[in-house]
């Protein structure tokens, strides 16, 4: 080959046409799109999305299980009282006694205990409890309940000796009287120790600056016990033995 035709391969690198032309572009066409990154994410938390649950139209789950204030072992009368749902806004004891009187015929007698609140006495132990339940006072702003007092008494007993405790008590108290004893708590007494430091005091307000006070609780021979009712027995038993309360 001879240069001149070198020089012609130079100026015309493709004579023939049969070389790919690099320079061409692919068209693209318009009506052809592809899928995004945030399309994809939408898609895929649509996929993951649930069906709504569907709703059992006869279930309640708003209502609440009635409460048994008082035990088939409590002994009457039987006391509940009724306040305002507004604290300390004042309760009418003559506007309680015409919602409550037709309904719960062992209503034996309304008590205005405050400004805010009225006890109300009932004979009947199951319309005690239904009373305590009523979720219709709401709809005057009234709500029932039952003081833990009215509930339990609390009695001491003394002589027990420190090394029994309040669950071996527990285990071995009984009542003859047939009241259900619900809890033995152990009363202690406040004991202080004083230890003076090593430090000379001019005079006697740095002398009790300088003593260091310790308290400590120490258990004694009487023991608090919680009976389940509104009156306390005159004796119970501890492994058979009876004291006195």
């Amino acid at each position: 080959m001879t240069t001149n035709e070198i020089m012609m391969d130079l100026d015309n690198p493709d004579p023939d046409g049969r070389r790919i032309n690099t320079n061409t572009k692919r068209k693209i066409d318009d009506q052809q799109t592809y899928p995004t990154e945030t399309s994809n994410k939408r898609q895929n938390n649509n996929n993951n999305t649930l069906p709504p649950t569907e709703h059992n139209e006869g279930t309640d789950t708003t209502s609440k299980i009635p409460l048994e204030f008082y035990k088939p072992t409590s002994k009457g009368p039987f006391s509940v009282w009724i306040r305002n749902k507004t604290a300390n806004k004042e309760v009418s004891h003559f506007n309680v006694d015409s919602l409550l009187y037709k309904t719960y015929s062992g209503i034996q007698e309304i008590f205005r205990r405050s400004r805010s609140k009225v006890e109300i006495i009932v004979l009947s132990r199951d319309q005690a409890n239904k009373l305590a339940n009523d979720q219709s006072l709401s709809d005057h702003d009234l709500e029932a309940y039952v003081p833990g007092f009215r509930k339990t008494r609390k009695g001491i007993v003394r002589g027990i000796d420190v090394e029994f405790g309040e669950d071996q008590l527990m285990e071995g108290a009984s009542c003859p009287e047939f009241t259900r004893i619900v809890g033995i708590n152990r009363m202690n007494r406040k004991e202080k120790s004083i230890s003076v430091t090593q430090i000379p005091a001019a005079s006697e307000k740095d002398k009790d600056q300088n003593q260091d006070k310790k308290i400590k609780w120490v258990p004694t021979k009487s023991v608090i016990v919680t009976f389940e009712g509104q009156s306390l027995p005159d004796s119970m038993c501890v492994w058979g033995v009876r004291v006195k309360v």
